[in-house]
């Protein structure tokens, strides 16, 4: 029994002393693998391109990205509102442009009214200036000042229906030697006159 006893007692201490050197031994062992295991794992994470950063350098990162992410959507804020107020502006100039080519039109047409206007009342003018035709009966006067030309004499003439045409008569003049004796002050003429009656009462007092 004592033997027995014994035996048992040995066991347990040398099952004692076992389990020590085991926890002693392997215990420290896997601290020091496991340290060695995450050094292992940031090197092979940054052999593959990555980085391995701390609690605080994430949250640093976090808070610059989110800076950096308005300070960006500012920026795009403002250039969308550069934007919008550069669209208004050519806007604005467009219209401005639109009206002044409608205002210089509008001031074209005036001035071309005004010329129509001008033009016309000139004629109407001219039209009242203009001796009336006496009647086809009635004998006309014809006033030869110094210096006149023949060829106005003729054309005198014409208007006033005592020849048909004007360059004709002139010629008849010069060809004749008329032109050169055609006498100043007033000479009266009958219509219906031929050329040679009408040469002969302008060259004769």
């Amino acid at each position: 029994m004592k033997h027995t006893l014994r035996a048992f007692s040995v066991g347990l201490i040398t099952t004692g002393l076992i389990l020590l050197a085991v926890f002693y031994l392997f215990g420290y062992g896997n601290e020091s693998t496991a340290e060695d295991t995450t050094e292992e794992l940031i090197e092979k994470i940054e052999e593959k391109g990555l980085r391995v950063i701390s609690e605080e350098d994430y949250i640093s990162f976090t808070l610059g990205n989110k800076e950096k992410n308005d300070d960006e959507t500012d920026v795009a804020e403002s250039d969308e509102e550069d934007a919008k107020e550069s669209k208004e502006e050519k806007e604005k100039a467009n219209d401005d442009k639109a009206d002044g080519d409608k205002a210089a039109k509008e001031d074209k047409e005036k001035d071309k009214n005004k010329e129509k206007a001008a033009d016309d009342k000139k004629k109407e003018k001219q039209k009242d200036e203009k001796p009336k035709k006496k009647d086809k009966n009635s004998p006309v006067v014809i006033t030869v000042e110094p210096g006149m030309a023949t060829s106005y004499i003729s054309d005198i003439l014409e208007e006033e229906g005592l020849i048909d045409d004007a360059a004709s008569f002139n010629k008849y003049l010069i060809d004749n030697d008329y032109s050169l004796r055609v006498q100043m002050g007033k000479h009266e003429l009958e219509r219906g006159l031929s050329e040679y009656e009408i040469a002969e009462r302008l060259t004769s007092n």
